[in-house]
């Protein structure tokens, strides 16, 4: 997985001087079960490796297109796979923060 997301930003940036910033989505089933699976496993590995990127990468996701059954759990995945996330329901009613203060303290 970590192999293909390099490869992904190597093509994305051929020819390109960084900083890099961008804006979009890899993951592009997230109404069935199986691509909300691989969808996981692509957030957590491009989260655990994001140093290597050296990029900046702001993703989206509509909430309500999400395969019903797991939900919860894609949500939770994206809270603890980023380190920011903005929530809008509708533009003038967004709400940005940073997800450590979601973390436990031990």
């Amino acid at each position: 997985m970590l192999a293909t997301l390099k490869t992904i930003r190597e093509e994305a940036t051929r020819g390109m001087k960084g900083p890099f910033r961008f804006a979009g989505r890899t993951i592009t089933d997230t109404k069935s079960i199986e691509g909300m699976n691989l969808g996981m496993v692509v957030e957590r590995t491009g989260h655990q490796h994001f140093a290597e990127f050296d990029n900046s990468q702001l993703c989206y996701y509509d909430i309500s297109g999400l395969e019903k059954s797991r939900r919860d759990e894609w949500v939770a995945g994206l809270l603890r796979n980023h380190h920011y996330v903005i929530y809008a329901a509708e533009p003038e009613k967004a709400v940005a923060f940073d997800t450590t203060l979601l973390e436990k303290e031990e």
